[in-house]
């Protein structure tokens, strides 16, 4: 459910402009850990995996949240 948001987040800096060369290793980051999230349900010796799917995934959530709104104000 919080992909969506990650991904009209990206967009959005993307098209403010704002973007840079910083958002496509996030985005690939992010990626990775939603593969280690779902490798991560199953259990066993992955089982890590799920706690640092989510981890990256809050991060990044909120590490976009807040550029986005420093963008808004026009700090960046």
């Amino acid at each position: 459910e919080n992909v969506t948001i990650v991904l009209i987040l990206a967009g959005a800096l993307e098209l403010s402009g704002k973007g840079g060369l910083w958002l496509e290793p996030v985005g690939a980051v992010y990626m990775l850990a939603r593969v280690l999230h779902g490798l991560g349900m199953d259990g066993g010796s992955l089982a890590w995996g799920r706690m640092a799917g989510v981890a990256v995934n809050m991060l990044t959530l909120l590490g976009l949240a807040v550029v986005a709104v420093l963008v808004v104000l026009r700090v960046i």
